[in-house]
């Protein structure tokens, strides 16, 4: 796979022209890449913050695995960006939140959304993962609620790196990856996913809309990319890419 790569000063969202590409035929591998989005969002459909020196990028993806399988790819794409910034940033601290966030010691650099389209027929049409990585930025792009919860990996870090050049690192990365899932599976991927995550042997809160209904300690995550929460009492129940609260990361 190739990058084919769209390059724009601003977007509404990434995620938003990639789809009209993805229907209009766009070729795996295909990347839409913004300076700057005016919506930029992710799950539950929250506000991303995408000014200007942060890393805001969609690529299609068109699997041929079975549509089950597709939420295995943002896992994937976590492994892909957390190796990628660990190399770039020579840090083993940067670490994978499940399902789909990068963190720092306690804060969020970065985030994951994948959306799927399918045929009735013919199963997936294509895959937009949408990445966005807060790469240079300043403290004063974060809005005040957002100062203790996210950071930058300038701020981290002390430098800056040519967003372009994360993109490709990331890209590079998540190639190698998405080949070797085509031909061995999630399983293949397990052991490095659990050794990157800083969500497994952490208290979790598991939420149904502004509600708690299970919490307890987050001991494994499978195959499918369901994560398996053991409560107080021993038992043990499985959720997939619900809303997940984690006490420290």
């Amino acid at each position: 796979m190739k990058m084919k790569l769209h390059h724009y000063e601003i977007l509404d969202s990434t995620n938003e022209t990639a789809e009209q590409m993805a229907k209009a035929g766009a070729p795996e591998g295909t990347v839409i890449m913004a300076d700057r989005q005016r919506g930029g969002h992710g799950r539950m459909q929250r506000r991303w913050e995408s000014p200007s020196g942060g890393l805001w990028f969609t690529l299609v993806l068109r699997p041929t695995a079975d549509s089950y399988l597709v939420a295995q790819i943002t896992l994937l794409a976590g492994i892909a960006v957390t190796k990628a910034l660990r190399r770039i940033y020579s840090s083993d601290d940067i670490r994978i939140k499940w399902p789909n966030d990068i963190f720092f010691n306690g804060k969020k650099v970065g985030g994951i959304l994948s959306e799927m389209r399918l045929h009735e027929r013919e199963g997936i049409e294509y895959v937009l993962v949408g990445i966005g990585v807060n790469v240079n930025l300043g403290k004063e792009n974060f809005p005040g609620e957002l100062q203790s919860t996210a950071t930058s990996l300038q701020l981290i870090f002390g430098k800056k790196i040519p967003v372009e050049s994360v993109l490709q690192e990331i890209f590079n990365e998540f190639v190698v990856i998405y080949d070797r899932w085509n031909n061995e599976g999630m399983n293949a991927f397990l052991s490095e996913w659990e050794a990157l995550n800083c969500t497994l042997g952490r208290m979790v809160k598991v939420w149904d809309s502004d509600r708690v209904i299970f919490e307890g300690k987050a001991v494994s995550m499978k195959e499918d990319g369901s994560l398996l929460v053991q409560m107080e009492n021993g038992t043990e129940e499985s959720f997939n890419f619900g809303e997940i609260s984690i006490r420290e990361c």
